[in-house]
């Protein structure tokens, strides 16, 4: 996968994506468990909603490790950040040499 990692720090915590859908309830794409600190992905999924879905599940995460449990149990607004870093980390270019200061 081009933007899910396998594993990443937040708050000085290490997470890991796990491609296994054992956890997942039927209608689940992912989750995010805070007991182990993994994110859980449904595998056969398109790569592009396999891709939406881990950034979905990191803003759990995120809003998990700095204690926004509101933001946190709104499932719209997680979505809808969620959404927007895909969205960045599809379409973000870094430039190919040094720019002049």
């Amino acid at each position: 996968m081009k933007h899910i990692p396998d594993v990443f720090m937040l708050g000085g915590t290490v997470w890991k994506v796990i491609f296994d859908d054992a956890l997942l309830n039927v209608d689940e794409m992912g989750s995010c468990c805070t007991r182990d600190n993994s994110i859980y992905i449904r595998p056969g999924l398109p790569v592009a909603v396999q891709e939406h879905t881990f950034y979905h599940e990191l803003v759990h995460a995120i809003c998990y490790t700095i204690g926004y449990k509101k933001l946190n149990a709104d499932e719209d607004r997680v979505d809808a950040i969620g959404g927007m870093i895909y969205q960045f980390m599809q379409t973000v270019q870094y430039p190919r040499k040094k720019r002049a200061k």
